[in-house]
């Protein structure tokens, strides 16, 4: 699709408008015999969206500024001051979280009239995307949950998952260390008063073993001694029980770093390698901790170079830069709080690290609800 220079905005009215017209179409009813939809939804704010159309019997395409309304893996909605065909090619320039772009191509699949001269424009991607990379809603926390009472279990399990977590469970402290070793959790929900090892004493184990992840204690014992010794044993917050929704919205809020996506992850025929090198980093993850805690400045040293080499070649370059600073100040034989510092930020990186969900191309029998 040729690309013209200029970019046309359509809709004549301030924010304040566009977001009424957005929020109405947010509470609308689904129309009856209105096709489902394909993909899950998230509610998609930017500013200054374009959009490249072109449509039917157009000698080229023409770059437009819209107003966006949702993102799909699989597509686009947004505001758009006209009608559009059908079956125009458009091509969407979606922005990272972290700030790059990337034109994403797809197809006009529905034009439905608003008001005045304004439509509701959707589009199908012609290769899914990860909404992830773009959009903070469609974030999937990663949860621990430590938990011996089946029915409490299954209740926050059932919340967080509401929350759009994705909710690991185990019902004693000996299992939540096992797992820590295997997986990466952007957040882990101890249970303290646990038969065997309880929370405070599996807290400490982690800590002991250079776990620098996010704890939140979660128990019944509510006075201010019982959450200072949370504290003391090295949870980063406290929450008391029973669990409600909003306690719990407010503990995976508090997990503000954005996810790191490889620059390879548009690239089908990296995937494989992309997967197999983020699936291998809890592990690494471990031993750097392990080094760590043991004070091995050596064993820093090695496993930092060896991620330094392979960051990049995976599409993590900035797993490759604080690598090459962590080996930096082992090789000057820094002091060791330096040296702390910088394998603490390395560590962080890496527990930001995720995969992505695989582009692939998406068959012409779908639905073409735009998604």
């Amino acid at each position: 699709m040729s690309k013209s220079n200029k970019s046309i905005r359509t809709i004549r009215g301030n924010a304040e408008v566009v977001t009424k017209l957005i929020e109405r179409l947010e509470s609308e009813p689904v129309e009856p015999g209105a096709s489902k939809r394909q993909h899950k939804r998230y509610r998609y704010r930017q500013n200054h969206l374009t959009a490249e159309i072109r449509q039917p019997g157009d000698p080229e395409s023409v770059r437009y500024i819209v107003e966006p309304i949702d993102l799909s893996q699989g597509g686009i909605s947004f505001l758009f001051g006209g009608y559009i065909h059908s079956g125009s090619n458009c091509s969407v320039r979606l922005i990272s979280l972290h700030g790059s772009w990337s034109d994403v191509e797809g197809v006009v699949v529905g034009c439905k009239f608003i008001a005045g001269n304004v439509h509701q424009i959707q589009v199908r991607f012609i290769q899914r995307i990860d909404p992830q990379h773009y959009c903070s809603a469609a974030i999937h926390h990663r949860v621990l949950l430590v938990e011996d009472d089946p029915m409490i279990g299954k209740l926050a399990m059932t919340m967080l998952n509401k929350l759009g977590a994705s909710v690991d469970s185990a019902t004693d402290g000996e299992t939540a260390l096992k797992m820590v070793g295997q997986n990466v959790y952007d957040l882990i929900l101890m249970d303290i008063q646990m038969p065997g090892m309880n929370g405070w004493d599996t807290t400490r184990a982690l800590r002991e073993k250079g776990y620098s992840g996010r704890i939140v204690a979660a128990t019944a014992m509510t006075r201010p001694e019982d959450r200072q010794k949370c504290l003391e044993a090295g949870c980063d917050d406290y929450i008391p029980k029973p669990h409600t929704l909003e306690n719990l919205a407010k503990v995976l809020e508090s997990v503000s770093e954005e996810p790191i996506f490889s620059t390879l992850s548009d690239d089908p025929s990296m995937m494989e390698f992309v997967e197999s090198f983020v699936s291998n980093l809890p592990s690494r993850i471990r031993s750097i901790e392990d080094a760590l805690a043991k004070k091995d400045d050596v064993q820093i040293e090695s496993l930092a170079r060896s991620l330094k080499g392979e960051g990049t070649s995976y599409g993590f370059e900035i797993l490759t830069e604080q690598a090459a600073r962590v080996e930096e100040a082992t090789v000057a034989d820094a002091e060791f709080d330096k040296i702390k510092q910088e394998v603490d930020e390395l560590i962080q990186l890496c527990l930001q690290v995720r995969s992505s969900v695989v582009s692939d191309t998406i068959a012409q029998t779908e639905a073409a609800s735009g998604d």
